[in-house]
């Protein structure tokens, strides 16, 4: 009788996996688990991969994907960068916002983590006017992040700040 590799491997090695270049695994692969198989398609290690493209172009440094449970950091000039990813698959991109911010929070602020200077979620579909502007009242109270998205190959950010 065969047996089948858990479903945590199949999850290990499908994000995980870095391809010759050093980006995480975008190939499809079948999960099975409980007699059922599902097609399961990494769009977000493909949201990262082309994010870690863009930065590269743009001059950042040292980028690292999936390290300590952050998707991504970078460096430019004397400034570190984090980056949550969220691939939204609802109606509405505030429940992925609200779950990233929750993420970026912690991992920036629970005690002995490491501090970044900036926090950043990128999503991977544009967000409505009525989310951005949910993000700027929160900038505008004190929580300071910065919101992107991707359209086709490049990320487009949100004006959530007036004061800069």
């Amino acid at each position: 009788m065969r047996t089948r590799p858990s479903i945590f491997d199949d999850l290990s090695l499908a994000n995980l996996a870095l391809d010759d270049d050093r980006n995480l695994n975008e190939i499809s692969y079948i999960r099975s688990a409980n007699n059922d198989e599902k097609l399961i398609k990494p769009l977000h290690n493909k949201l990262s991969n082309d994010l870690k493209k863009y930065l590269l172009d743009k001059g950042f440094i040292d980028i690292e994907q999936e390290k300590n449970a952050i998707d991504l950091t970078a460096k430019r000039d004397d400034s570190t960068y984090m980056f949550e990813l969220k691939v939204v698959n609802t109606p509405y991109v505030r429940h992925s916002i609200r779950e990233a911010l929750g993420q970026l929070l912690e991992y920036n602020y629970y005690p002995n983590r490491k501090k970044f200077n900036y926090l950043n979620i990128v999503l991977n579909r544009k967000p409505s006017d009525l989310e951005i502007e949910w993000c700027k009242k929160l900038n505008k109270m004190g929580v300071r992040f910065e919101l992107f998205w991707q359209n086709f190959n490049i990320f487009e950010c949100a004006e959530l700040r007036n004061d800069e």
